[in-house]
């Protein structure tokens, strides 16, 4: 454990002074514990294992504080993935005192604290979740995550800087919720100097014509659903076209249950996301070794989220307070294990969010960091 802590030192500035009053924090997120004892299979299932595993994470977090003298009172509630629990939570004196809150985790509780939030000086983590677009409006709200928009306003940047000269860029639409959001910000962000084409989903040989571009071809498939992806990329593998092309896909693609990935690395997939670890990090092992020997069992992606948000956000409400707090952190890039945290006000009346984002490229089957 003594080398874990040295380690993520190194890896996260804490720049804090230790306060005598402890650190107020409420973690408020769907255990669903009740549920799951009576019914080990019901459908909440996941949704609490995810919330156990992030919060095991965020135990190893307050080792990590401790030893350096953060002092935390942490309090832990089961919203039981239903708005009235929250509702009744959110009236405990625990969560009235609290000067951080980590949780809920899915929209619709998001959406409950949003009345709670005002005129209170508590800031609230939205930890776990992925956004398409919310109607959230609280300056103290922050994702801990990039939304999906983030994913299309990064990736247009991106096209910008390094392909506007000979670079073709083919975004293929699905129409789902997330091809509308990350296709709406790549329009919004692109420069003109771009070459932009879209192609309907249910015609991958439209794309074909498009292969014979002489500079740099990049397809952007924005969906979720498997059968899509792997109809594109087989079209795509079909051709003798592909020494220019790159495809970019996003963090569901790694949930597939039939890919093949030989074919991704016959396409030249590229993978955009919130979430990457290095494992040959030091800092990493040494995570890795620490939550096996406390929880016998190896930390998943909730895990990695638990340790690095938790101790991100508990050691800059030290060091800030709530109340100035998010507007500190606007100044400062910190990396983590998972990410670097890159807080943004979403816009002048909103809250803020993450907006990190990693471009991975599969080469060997190994993912391999191009942005760093």
């Amino acid at each position: 454990m003594i080398r874990l802590i040295l380690l993520l030192l190194m890896v996260l500035p804490i720049g804090a002074i230790a306060q005598s009053d402890p650190n107020k924090v409420v973690m408020l997120m769907p255990f669903c514990s009740n549920q799951l004892l009576e019914n080990p299979n019901h459908p909440n299932e996941q949704l609490g294992t995810l919330c156990r595993e992030y919060y095991q994470g965020a135990l190893l977090a307050l080792d990590t504080l401790d030893k350096i003298n953060i002092r935390v009172k942490l309090t832990v509630l089961d919203t039981e993935n239903d708005s009235l629990a929250l509702t009744r939570q959110l009236k405990l004196p625990a969560a009235k005192e609290a000067q951080l809150i980590l949780g809920p985790v899915l929209q619709g509780g998001n959406k409950v604290m949003s009345s709670f939030l005002k005129g209170k000086e508590v800031v609230q983590v939205s930890p776990l979740m992925t956004f398409s677009k919310t109607k959230i409006n609280e300056p103290n709200w922050v994702s801990a995550n990039p939304g999906l928009a983030r994913y299309g306003s990064f990736m247009a940047q991106y096209f910008n800087q390094n392909h506007a000269d000979s670079g073709l860029l083919v975004v293929v639409n699905d129409q789902s919720l997330m091809d509308k959001t990350i296709t709406e910000a790549i329009q919004k962000n692109i420069s003109k100097l771009v070459k932009v084409k879209f192609v309907d989903a249910n015609k991958p040989t439209d794309l074909v014509p498009y292969l014979k571009h002489k500079g740099s071809v990049h397809i952007v498939i924005p969906t979720a659903t498997e059968k899509t992806v792997n109809k594109i990329l087989q079209q795509l593998s079909d051709t003798s076209l592909l020494h220019h092309v790159s495809v970019y896909g996003f963090p569901q693609w790694l949930d597939f249950k039939n890919s093949s990935y030989l074919l991704w690395e016959q396409c030249h997939v590229h993978l955009v996301t919130g979430y990457y670890v290095d494992y040959a990090n030091e800092a990493v092992k040494a995570f890795i070794s620490a939550y096996r020997e406390r929880f016998f069992t190896e930390p998943t992606e909730a895990a990695f989220k638990g340790y690095d948000q938790a101790l991100f956000f508990i050691s800059k409400l030290n060091a800030y307070g709530s109340k100035k707090m998010l507007p500190k952190l606007e100044s400062e890039q910190v990396p983590a294990l998972h990410t670097v945290f890159s807080i943004r006000q979403i816009d002048e009346k909103g809250g803020y969010q993450n907006e990190y984002v990693h471009l991975l490229r599969l080469k060997d089957f190994k993912w391999e960091q191009l942005k760093k």
